[in-house]
């Protein structure tokens, strides 16, 4: 199973900042000891 984290943008600086309408989704997946470092899946790199 997954775990979604809501981060929500704010403008300005602390402790002063206002908040905008902006909100990123992150999502993964929850550790549980189940993963493959030897699956199909393809891992991104920088060249």
């Amino acid at each position: 199973v997954g775990v979604k984290k809501a981060l929500v943008f704010y403008g300005g600086w602390p402790p002063k900042g206002v908040k905008t309408n902006w909100i990123m989704d992150e999502y993964r997946l929850a550790d549980g000891g189940h993963s493959n470092p030897n699956s199909d899946v393809a891992t991104p790199s920088l060249r």
